[in-house]
């Protein structure tokens, strides 16, 4: 009984007592409103009485009790013959609890205390409401991984709890609030919990509410335990029984996308090559666009650091970052160049020709030799101030010291699984993304290559489709004195080399386009795992302008 109600969950309920009389046997009957439903003829002694089903009111019903001995004697209506019956055959009523959730992919992040800074976004278009879709429609929600921690390693503007809740209220005997309780299945069909919920009392019923964390006394690892975190479908089931044990479950789902820790940047994009000025920081020579071999920048391969960044991992979780380069506008690249042809000598051949008229040379009938050298080089090819297409970028990541001041070299390693231009970040690291050029083909010569550095020291790139340039440097006379000749007996040859002699790469800055650099960062390496890529869809960028100038020989 409760408060003087006997509740049972039965709608046929069986009532049982104990009657003592000397003359047997003894009638126990059962009456509501003054009409018999049920009786039970027994000795003295114990007996069992059931009411016939749908004969007590929904609102309870008092049912008297006498029995009556062989003799005629009927026993007296009082209290504990006349308890006040009512049936709870159902679990309590729920349903869910609308709670909001910021979507994080419009964080502004800023650095306060060397630690990554959430302000989250006010609008309400950002604004994601859990607990009120049932499985299969479960809205998509975006946060910050480390963020589930019970104590992260960053700060909120303002909280924002993954938080989800049921309201529970019961008509008859009561919620029994000690066994509220909810778990979590994980995309991968792993269940967490049960862990017990916190209750509030609300419109005559209470409040359920379950707060996801990755760890503490209700731990979800697969929200954001580094080697745990999974992206999909999470399903939250709340669970709670009334005091007669009648339990109601409600399931409420979201779809996760969960993001990998943010880089918080230390030093902006600068220049990564020596300028020659003080007002430009600079970083290690390896990063330079080197000015040799120029047969690389010749045949498009030179490749170099233009523009760095330093980041550091601010959080306590490793992150795993791609970056993406993404080449200038033509209407932001221009280049120029001077290539100039050269001549080397080569062999010497022994010869006997060609028989040269000293008197009255045929310039269309003698051998070229007869005149120099031949053919006579080409001219100097200049290409004004002219777009740059062809642009192919190179990205490497380079590791800083523990206080983020110095370069370390070599550069950083891939990571295993990663997928290309992607690097693992490991808790507080500073790391300096470069990116550079891999290949400017548009600097290479009007003639095609291959080229190659020649004897050593760099005097141009051989010209393979000029013809071959000859010179007579001995002769021998003959002839008569009013027709002299010479003959040639010794030619010298000479390669003819076109020779790289200057050329500048400008990237203007025109609508902050440049030279980007885009990264995002995931929880996982994106190529050993199919689960979350956990990639931010609001990539970073830097923008920044640059100059290079390469002047050979």
């Amino acid at each position: 009984g409760s408060g003087g109600t006997w509740w049972t969950t039965s709608t046929a309920p069986m009532l049982t007592g104990t009657v003592a009389d000397d003359h047997g046997p003894i009638t126990v009957r059962a009456s509501v409103l003054g009409t018999e439903i049920a009786s039970v003829a027994v000795p003295s002694g114990a007996w069992s009485l059931t009411l016939p089903s749908a004969m007590i009111a929904a609102t309870g019903s008092t049912v008297d009790v006498r029995a009556t001995d062989a003799v005629g004697n009927v026993s007296t209506i009082g209290a504990a013959t006349s308890p006040f019956l009512r049936i709870d055959a159902t679990p309590p009523n729920t349903s869910g609890v609308a709670t909001t959730f910021v979507t994080e992919s419009k964080d502004t992040i800023t650095v306060s205390g060397g630690l990554a800074n959430h302000s989250h976004s006010t609008m309400l278009s950002d604004i994601r409401t859990l607990g009120v879709d049932a499985p299969p429609t479960c809205p998509v929600i975006e946060k910050y991984a480390y963020l589930t921690d019970v104590a992260p390693s960053g700060m909120e503007a303002p909280a924002n709890p993954l938080v989800l809740a049921a309201f529970a209220i019961d008509s008859g005997i009561g919620i029994d609030l000690v066994s509220a309780s909810y778990t979590v299945t994980a995309p991968d069909g792993l269940v967490a919990g049960p862990f017990p919920t916190t209750n509030v009392a609300a419109g005559g019923g209470h409040n359920l509410t379950a707060t996801l964390r990755r760890n503490g006394p209700q731990p979800i690892p697969a929200l954001g335990v580094p080697t745990a975190v999974q992206e999909g479908v999470f399903t939250v089931t709340f669970a709670v029984r009334d005091q007669l044990g009648n339990q109601a479950t409600i399931a409420r789902c979201f779809t996760y996308h969960p993001f990998g820790p943010p880089l918080l940047i230390t030093q902006n994009g600068r220049k990564a090559v020596r300028d020659g000025n003080g007002f430009v920081q600079t970083l290690a020579e390896t990063y330079d666009l080197p000015n040799g071999p120029t047969s690389a920048v010749l045949n498009g391969t030179a490749s170099g650091g233009v523009l760095e960044v330093w980041v550091r991992n601010p959080t306590g979780d490793p992150t795993y970052v791609t970056v993406l380069a993404v080449p200038p506008a033509s209407t932001a690249a221009s280049y120029s160049k001077r290539i100039t042809t050269t001549l080397t000598a080569t062999t010497q051949t022994a010869v006997s020709a060609p028989t040269c008229d000293v008197l009255n040379p045929d310039p269309f009938n003698e051998d070229p030799l007869c005149f120099g050298k031949t053919p006579m080089p080409r001219g100097d090819l200049v290409v004004p101030t002219t777009p740059l297409t062809g642009w192919v970028s190179s990205i490497a990541m380079h590791e800083l010291n523990t206080l983020g001041t110095a370069i370390a070299t070599p550069a950083a390693a891939p990571c295993a699984g990663c997928a290309a231009n992607e690097w693992l970040v490991q808790p507080g690291a500073y790391r300096s993304i470069v990116i550079g050029a891999a290949q400017l083909p548009t600097l290479a010569p009007d003639v095609p290559g291959p080229y190659s550095e020649i004897l050593g020291d760099f005097t141009g790139a051989a010209d393979l489709t000029a013809p071959t340039v000859r010179e007579c440097i001995n002769w021998m006379t003959g002839g008569s004195p009013t027709m002299p000749t010479r003959t040639c007996t010794r030619v010298q040859n000479y390669r003819q080399n076109r020779t790289l002699k200057q050329a500048t790469v400008a990237l203007s800055r025109l609508a902050l386009d440049s030279l980007l650099i885009d990264w995002t960062t995931a929880v996982s390496a994106t190529a050993a795992s199919a689960g979350p890529t956990g990639a931010s869809p609001a990539p970073r960028r830097l923008s920044a302008d640059y100059t290079w100038t390469s002047t050979e020989n």
